[in-house]
This record gives C-alpha cells, structure tokens and sequence, in this order.
C-alpha cells in the first residue's frame, strides 16, 4: 500500500466513528463496504437521502452518489460530486463526503458540521508528509537543473500549463488504460486532444460535468463484461462524447428477434440493433435521447421513428446514478421483452422524415 492511501477499510472506520447516527444536520445512517448512506437536513421541513455506491474495483474507480429527489440544488451538488477523483487514487471517498457536505450547505447556506472537518483533517496531515517527503527526495535534483526551470517558468503561461496538466493526466491513467486496448486508448486520448484544442480556439462544446461524466463512462463502457464480450459496440459519431452510436450484437437466443437477426443477416448482410445516443449538457442531471437507427423495428417500446420510449430514459423515471453501460444492458432487455420484432415489409425511412417523428415520439415521453 502507497504511503498516504488509508484504504477503504480505514476511509470507512473514519466515517463510522466520526459520523455513524451522530446528532448533526449531515449523519451517516448506513456504512459498508458496499454502500454508504447520509442524512442531510437542512432545515425542519427537508431532509434528503444521499446514497454512495461503492465499486468493487475503488478506488480505481470513483464511487457513484444519488439521491431521491427533485431538488435541484441537491442534485446539482451531487452531480458535481460524481467522477471526482484524487489525483493519486487515495481517499478520494473521505474528500467526497467533505466536499459533498460542503457544497450542500453552502447551497442552503447554512454552516458546515464540525464532525465532517475533523473527518478529513487526519487525511490532509498524512498527504501533507507524503508531500514532504516526496519534496525531500526531488530537492537535490531540483537544484541542479535550477536555471533551466527558472527560463521554463519565465516563459510560462496558461497555455504551457494546460498542457503539462493534459500530459499529467494521461500518465496517471497509464495503470488504468492496462486494460484497454490499443485503438480504445487512442480514442480516449484524441478525444483529450481535442478538448484540449478547443479550449485552445475558445470553441468549447458542451459542460465541463457532461464532459467529465462522459468521458468516464466511455473509458467503463471499455471495461465493462458486456462490451468485452461482444454483446454490444459502441463508436463516437464525429469523435463527439455528446453522441455515440451503440450496435446491439447479442440478445436472448430464445427471442424473436435473435431469429429476426439471423434472418436479416442473410438479407441484408448485417445482424445488429443500432442505436443512437445523444446527450445534452445537463447530464447526469437529465438522461440522453435513444433511438433505433436501423433495422426498422415495431414492438419493444420502440415508437415510430425510432425513439425508444421507456420510463428510465425520461426525466421522471431517470437517477444520475444509472451508467450507460447499465442502460445499453437494459434496452437490450427491453427490446426482448416487449417481443420487439423487425419489420422486413417496411420501407427505408428518410433520415428528415425520422427525425420529425422523432419529436412526436418525445409526447409518449413526457407522459410517462
């Protein structure tokens, strides 16, 4: 274990000792290795529940928060929240719960529990020796190259250290790219690059949350069974993270539509379910808009046009918390069991023609 990592087992006896059932406006009411739950209340007629899974890989990846409401200043926090991650894996579950306590009561500005500073106070002293001590070790060799640094700071601006910043962040991910491969990590790593053009040209594309959320949930999609196994792809339409295209590969063998696919394999030469994802600058908050893009399917839950129309993909039915990865899997299943079938009598649909009815379809959504 790397100096300055407490571990999940200690980030959790902290929080059980500090915060467990504790008579304050922000308490821990569920503590495991596998969930935390935190009751936060603000005032006397609110209270909110705040959930955190915990994946079984932490810390590589980052734990997931939600909450059961409709609040926006909570969800706003909460969605600030997710995808945080300490620079070097370490404690980042203690520095999320401090941070999420932070925001939520500067948001009902009310003062921050005196418990959940003293949560992060023995995490901040042992970073600050890990810190000394790393200084210590690189002083030596910092003072030999003393000049060159002084003509490299000089010369310094933003621009420089925007780019160090992208160079960092690429060989942290280096351990976690292990399992990727070699055309997965040129696309995580061009998608860097053209963030970081854009920001270059001022031309930046969507939110700085939506681009974070996204770009972790491409590098899970890469990682997860599903995708590893075959049962879906998925390809960025013009390098965008705001719209991917998902081809289902395998369904349920016993199904319709597995037969519907053999069959259009043979008349068509292709035997997937293309899906269109297309998100908005507002996710996680609100879920992206899914469409069938080709074969022409009837049944599912699948309306004319295509859009896709189920209760988790609109806004009163979806949580922040659902992954892409989970939603790809359940629209799978969804098309299973609504005995969706492919419609060989019908005719191509115009791509304007399609994208008219897929407005009409956003009525069955609001409905919902």
């Amino acid at each position: 274990m790397a100096v300055g990592c407490m571990g999940l087992k200690s980030e959790l006896e902290r929080i059980k000792s500090t915060l467990y059932k504790v008579d304050s406006n922000f308490q821990v009411i569920t503590v495991n290795s596998d969930e935390i739950a935190i009751k936060f209340i603000p005032n006397q007629d609110q209270k909110y529940i705040l959930t955190c899974n915990v994946p079984n890989n932490y810390p590589s990846n980052s734990p997931i928060w939600s909450c059961d409401t409709e609040d926006m200043k909570v969800l706003e926090c909460i969605c600030d929240i997710n995808g945080m991650a300490d620079n070097d894996g370490n404690n980042v579950l203690l520095e999320m719960i401090y941070e999420l306590s932070n925001k939520l009561c500067q948001s009902f500005d009310i003062a921050v529990n005196e418990n959940v500073k003293k949560l992060v106070e023995d995490c901040a002293r042992v970073k600050g020796a890990t810190k000394v001590v790393q200084t210590k070790q690189n002083h030596n060799a910092a003072e030999t190259d003393t000049s060159e640094a002084s003509e490299f700071e000089d010369d310094s601006d933003d621009t420089d250290r925007f780019i160090v910043d992208m160079n960092y962040d690429d060989n942290s991910d280096k351990k976690e790219n292990e399992d990727l491969s070699t055309q997965e990590v040129e696309t995580l790593k061009k998608i860097k690059r053209t963030q970081m053009d854009d920001y270059l040209k001022g031309t930046v594309s969507g939110s700085v949350t939506a681009s974070d959320r996204l770009m972790k949930e491409l590098k899970d999609v890469y990682q997860s069974a599903a995708y590893k196994n075959g049962t879906y792809s998925v390809e960025l339409v013009h390098d965008s993270l705001y719209e991917w295209n998902v081809k289902i590969l395998r369904v349920d063998p016993d199904s319709h539509l597995y037969n519907d696919l053999k069959k259009l394999k043979k008349k068509l030469k292709y035997s997937h379910v293309l899906l269109n994802f297309t998100f908005k600058d507002s996710f996680p908050l609100y879920p992206p808009f899914v469409r069938v893009v080709e074969p022409i399917v009837k049944g599912g839950y699948v309306m004319t046009g295509g859009a896709i129309c189920m209760e988790l993909l609109t806004p009163q039915g979806w949580s922040s918390v659902y992954t892409v990865d989970a939603i790809i899997i359940q629209i799978a299943a969804t098309l299973v069991q609504g005995k969706a079938r492919i419609d060989f009598s019908a005719p191509a649909v115009n791509t304007s023609i399609a994208i008219l009815l897929m407005s009409k379809s956003l009525l069955c959504l609001s409905l919902l």
